[in-house]
C-alpha cells in the first residue's frame, strides 16, 4: 500500500504507477476522440483515416480532436503522477526552475544552428530503402497535417499555433522531459545520457512518421539535453514552439501568397553545410554544458541527489 509521496519509493514502483495511469489516460484519450470526432465531423476517425483527400474544414476539426487527445493522453497522466510524487508537482515537472537570460539565448541559439543539420538527416532518413514498406502510414499522416496546415486567414494562424505550436510544445515537454526524462533520471542515476536518448528515441517514435524518425529523434536529443543542462522546462517549452511555428508561419505565408516557398516541399542541404552545422550546434551544446546547473532528482523524506 503506497502511504507516501511515489519519489519516496524505488524507480520501479514508480514505473509501475506511471504505466498503470499512462494506460488509464490512453483509455480516456481513446473514447474521448471517438465522441469528439463523431460529434464534430459525423464520422469515426477510422473513417477519418480512410478518406483519400482531407478538406480544410476536416483539418479544422482535426486540430481540436489532436489538442484533446493530446492532453487527455500525455498531459492527464503527468500531472497525476507529479501529484503523487511530489509535495510540489509544478516544480517536480521542472516549471518553477529559474535561468538568466544568457541560457535562454543560447537555447534558442542552438536551435537554429542544429536547423540545417535537422535537415540533412531528414534527406538521409529518406534513402533508408527499408522504410519503403511503412510508405502507406507515412502517407496518410502527412495528408492530415497539409490538411490543418492549409488557409490563408489570420483565424486560421491564430488557430494553427494555439492547437499545433503552443499545445503541443507544453503537453509533449511536460510529458516527455518533465515527467518522463524524471523518471529515467531517477532510475538510471548515473548513466543520465541513457535517459536522455531513450526519452528522445520514444519522442520521435510517439509522432508515427517513419520518413522523420532522424530529424525528430535529433530534436529530442536537443530538447533533452537543454532541459537536463538547465532543469527548466518552460526553455524546451519555447524551443519545440519555435520548432513548430517555424513551419506554420511559412506555411501561411505561402498560402496567402506574400512567400513562393513551400515549406513542405524544401529543397536538399547541402552535406557542408549540415555537416558545418553540426559542428555549432556542439559547440553551442558544449558552452550550455558548461554553463549547466546540476541536475537534482526531486524526491521527498531523502537528501536531493546532484547529478553532474
Amino acid at each position: 500500500m503506497l502511504n507516501r509521496y511515489l519519489t519516496f519509493y524505488n524507480s520501479g514502483k514508480q514505473f509501475i504507477v506511471f504505466l498503470v495511469l499512462l494506460s488509464m489516460s490512453f483509455v480516456i484519450g481513446s473514447f474521448a476522440i471517438q465522441q469528439l470526432s463523431k460529434m464534430l465531423t459525423g464520422i469515426s476517425l477510422e473513417e477519418m483515416n480512410l478518406m483519400s483527400d482531407m478538406t480544410k474544414e476536416v483539418g479544422d476539426k482535426m486540430k481540436i480532436i489532436n489538442a484533446v487527445f493530446l492532453a487527455c493522453l500525455l498531459l492527464l497522466p503527468s500531472f497525476l503522477f507529479a501529484y503523487l510524487a511530489f509535495p510540489n508537482p509544478v516544480k517536480y515537472l521542472g516549471l518553477r526552475a529559474k535561468n538568466n537570460m544568457l541560457i535562454w539565448i543560447s537555447a534558442i541559439i542552438l536551435f537554429a544552428c542544429a536547423l540545417p543539420f535537422t535537415s540533412l538527416l531528414e534527406q538521409w532518413n529518406g534513402h533508408f530503402s527499408f522504410l519503403a514498406k511503412y510508405k502507406t502510414d507515412d502517407e496518410r499522416i502527412s495528408k492530415m497535417y497539409v490538411a490543418m496546415l492549409q488557409g490563408n486567414q489570420w483565424k486560421d494562424l491564430l488557430l494553427n499555433t494555439l492547437a499545433i505550436c503552443i499545445a503541443p510544445a507544453i503537453v509533449e515537454e511536460v510529458f516527455f522531459r518533465g515527467c518522463l526524462q524524471q523518471l529515467f533520471a531517477n532510475w538510471l542515476r548515473k548513466n543520465q545520457w541513457i535517459g536522455i536518448i531513450l526519452v528522445a528515441f520514444i519522442f520521435s517514435a510517439f509522432h508515427g512518421q517513419l520518413n522523420a524518425f532522424l530529424p525528430r529523434f535529433f530534436l529530442g536529443l536537443l530538447l533533452g539535453i537543454i532541459y537536463h543542462f538547465t532543469s527548466n522546462l518552460w526553455i524546451t517549452i519555447l524551443v519545440h514552439f519555435l520548432n513548430n511555428f517555424m513551419t506554420i508561419l511559412m506555411m501561411y505565408l505561402y498560402n496567402t501568397g506574400i512567400s513562393k516557398m513551400n515549406p513542405l516541399e524544401m529543397g536538399d542541404v547541402s552535406i557542408l553545410v549540415g555537416i558545418t552545422s553540426g559542428i555549432i550546434t556542439l559547440a553551442v551544446a558544449y558552452y550550455l554544458y558548461s554553463q549547466r546547473k546540476p541536475f537534482v532528482i526531486s524526491e521527498v523524506e531523502k537528501e536531493p541527489l546532484e547529478i553532474d
